[in-house]
């Protein structure tokens, strides 16, 4: 290149070094003004069309189901509200600010909450079909919550959402707490109703704490009536001796036979803390296509406080899934938890219908919740 060209370039170089350096130092300019809220990325554009067969389409709801989930491994975490159909997983809500707690309070309409852990103010959004209603955002500042004489905002527990009569919706905030054997029981809560406004109230409205409409099997879901065992397949409660490098017992499981013949014990050594986990004592037929069965029993944890737990297993598989959702009609959601190596890579959620996955999301374990057909 001729020597003239090299100053040339030079030059232009200099001066659009110089012209940027004066853009980023202008008084004033756009990017010194933080927003109130990180920006939130656009949606993914819809997956492509795909085709189920007609008979598993035709056991969707029309509409699909809305699902909201975030996710929570701690570092980029997001909130996101999801519709599941027929031809896949389309987002319509991404948000980077994950909610402490979100609720559907019907099969169009999701609230969530969520509270500055610095200012101490809370946040109640609600969402329709997966739109935000923006005008039903209502704030909730620390100074409204009428508390007792020498408590303060910051000896208090997060407010949670609570649900009344004819829609009403309430944040309850424990400020008193009383121990009860190994347990802190709240004593003392303050009130502030939400939907058109806060307006605190000085003692307890008519109101249910809110929760998952369609909870999970772990968390709480009562078992549908057993279905007839599918051909072939077999599950016998039964004494199983489990012999493990730390410890070694004959305790209540089960052995499941499948088409092959060779039964499957359980619990087993590779069972985490299996002698903790369930006895089973009944066994339920969920599903026949594929063979999805539960077993629901007594519990006992290291510190000898005994409860009723289920395990949902696919036969004659010898893990226990990590979760499921039971959506009726066939249709379920299965929760799955990853590693690597030892430390948790985050949990998946996949929508069935029968043996076919329609989709698969991320979402913690505590913060996936599905709408109610419509």
């Amino acid at each position: 290149m001729p020597r003239r060209s090299l100053h040339a370039h030079a030059v232009a170089a200099v001066l659009l070094a110089a012209v940027t350096a004066a853009a980023v130092t202008v008084p004033g300019a756009h990017a010194d003004q933080p927003a109130a809220r990180p920006r939130q990325p656009p949606p993914p554009p819809p997956p492509p069309p795909r085709t189920l067969p007609p008979a598993i389409a035709a056991r969707l709801p029309p509409a699909g189901f809305l699902i909201a989930h975030s996710t929570d491994k701690g570092q980029d975490d997001w909130f996101a509200i999801t519709r599941v159909d027929a031809t896949g997983a389309t987002e319509l809500v991404r948000d980077r600010v994950v909610p402490d707690q979100m609720v559907w309070l019907d099969g169009h309409t999701l609230v969530t909450v969520t509270t500055d852990i610095d200012s101490d103010t809370t946040t109640v959004r609600r969402y329709v079909d997966g739109k935000a209603d923006a005008a039903a955002t209502v704030t909730v500042p620390p100074a409204i919550w009428k508390l007792p004489r020498g408590k303060a905002i910051t000896d208090t527990r997060p407010p949670e959402l609570w649900l009344g009569k004819a829609g009403a919706l309430w944040l309850a905030r424990c400020h008193t707490l009383k121990p009860r054997g190994i347990d802190d029981v709240c004593t003392g809560t303050a009130w502030v109703r939400v939907d058109g406004g806060p307006k605190p109230a000085a003692k307890a409205p008519g109101a249910r704490r809110a929760g998952p409409r369609l909870p999970s099997v772990l968390g709480g879901a009562s078992l549908p009536r057993s279905v007839k065992p599918p051909a072939g397949y077999a599950v016998v409660l039964r004494k199983v001796a489990v012999d493990g490098p730390d410890a070694s017992d004959t305790v209540k499981g089960f052995a499941c036979t499948g088409p092959d013949g060779a039964p499957t014990l359980w619990p087993h050594p590779g069972v985490i803390d299996w002698q903790f986990d369930v006895r089973p004592t009944k066994v339920t037929w969920l599903a026949a296509t594929p063979p999805l069965f539960a077993v629901t029993g007594k519990a006992t944890n290291p510190i000898a406080i005994v409860s009723t737990a289920t395990r949902v297993f696919r036969a004659c598989q010898p893990e226990a899934l990590d979760d499921v959702i039971l959506l009726g009609a066939g249709r379920r959601v299965e929760m799955t938890r990853h590693w690597q190596n030892d430390d948790y890579a985050g949990t998946s959620w996949t929508l069935y219908v029968d043996d076919v996955a329609i989709a698969t999301l991320d979402g913690g374990a505590g913060g996936f919740q599905v709408a109610p057909a419509p």
